[in-house]
């Protein structure tokens, strides 16, 4: 009898231990995202549960290539940045946070996330190495997952040619006064690092220039350039997948790249400290920074993070190289958001 159990247990252990030994690694293109023994654990938790600011429709289409990949759900749930940073910091201070993957449009509550423990999981991804340090924590806490770009749009019905702004200095034209779309710089990550990049980038007074052509200031892109489709405005600088959306439909909008780069703003997560799915988040995460994940984030309207991913794609035609995207960094935000906040502030809203 007792021969028989130790068999039995013997068997039952050769059976536990049948998927790790049989798991294959995750390999794309010659890259390792993972290794067999991650992928034995990432595919028996099934799912990455992901809190998350990038729109719906880009993001499926991110994760449904993640899934033909490797056959791990991702359950998806998405907030505006104002709305997600309270409600994660909230459950985690009660205890109460169950999700794996958190990202935010906005790199100093990132890094707050950091410091209250929200995400304190370090982890380095097989990419590491290869990725500037302006788009990742030092120690993988966070990484920027995608880079959203901003130009400037115009409605090409209304504005002549010989008006239409070629670079972001030329947005400064008088002949615009009055007719120029901007989203309020506390919008959200995406307006501040938008705004440094016009005043630190392309010249010093531009803020000051730009704010004698009185532009018309919008709590969001989105409602911005709804006014340029519509001929309210003939211009607008800001995030561009709005416009890539009014487009599809129709209008008569054109997106121009300035020669002075291209300003972004990086859409930063990290895994939770107490993810219930850690090896499939980790999964999850390396495929995000590989070279095939940051081209399915291309293909989304996006720059991925990986070098050697392709440029961000929309409407069929690929946008300009990843070499002239300019990336903010953690520490001119941290010392310049509030000083920059108000100063905007003064000139375009009256201080308010």
């Amino acid at each position: 009898m007792r021969s028989a159990l130790l068999r039995y247990a013997f068997y039952g252990l050769l059976a536990s231990a049948a998927p790790a030994a049989h798991a294959q690694a995750l390999v794309i293109g010659g890259e390792e995202i993972a290794d067999a023994a991650l992928m034995a654990s990432a595919k028996k938790e099934g799912k990455v549960l992901y809190y998350g600011t990038w729109p719906p429709n880009a993001a499926a289409s991110v994760q449904a290539a993640f899934k033909k990949a490797t056959g791990i759900e991702v359950e998806y749930l998405r907030l505006t940045t104002q709305a997600l940073y309270p409600r994660v910091a909230a459950e985690f201070a009660a205890n109460k946070l169950q999700v794996d993957f958190i990202d935010l449009t906005d790199l100093i509550l990132v890094q707050d996330l950091v410091e209250k423990g929200v995400l304190n999981t370090p982890h380095k991804v097989p990419s590491y190495d290869r990725i500037s340090p302006d788009l990742r924590d030092p120690q993988g806490r966070w990484y920027a997952v995608y880079r959203p770009p901003s130009a400037i749009t115009v409605n090409t019905a209304l504005l002549q040619a010989a008006d239409t702004p070629k670079t972001f200095k030329d947005v400064l034209n008088p002949k615009l006064s009055g007719v120029i779309g901007i989203p309020t710089i506390d919008a959200g990550g995406s307006s501040f690092a938008l705004f440094m990049f016009l005043r630190d980038v392309v010249q010093a007074d531009f803020w000051t220039k730009l704010a004698i052509l009185k532009p018309r200031v919008y709590p969001s892109i989105i409602t911005a350039v709804g006014d340029v489709a519509r001929g309210e405005t003939l211009a607008v600088i800001g995030g561009i997948d709005p416009s890539f959306q009014q487009i599809a439909s129709g209008a008569p909008l054109e997106i121009i790249f300035g020669t002075e780069g291209i300003p972004s703003f990086p859409i930063a997560g990290g895994i939770a400290t107490n993810a219930p799915h850690p090896a499939a988040t980790k999964v999850f995460l390396n495929w995000l920074l590989s070279k095939d994940g940051g081209a399915e984030v291309a293909k989304a309207g996006s720059y991925g993070t990986h070098p050697d991913a392709p440029p961000a794609q929309a409407l069929g035609k690929s946008l300009p190289p990843s070499a002239q995207v300019w990336n903010i960094k953690l520490a001119d935000w941290m010392q310049k958001r509030e000083t920059y906040s108000k100063e905007w502030r003064d000139l375009f809203s009256g201080g308010k």
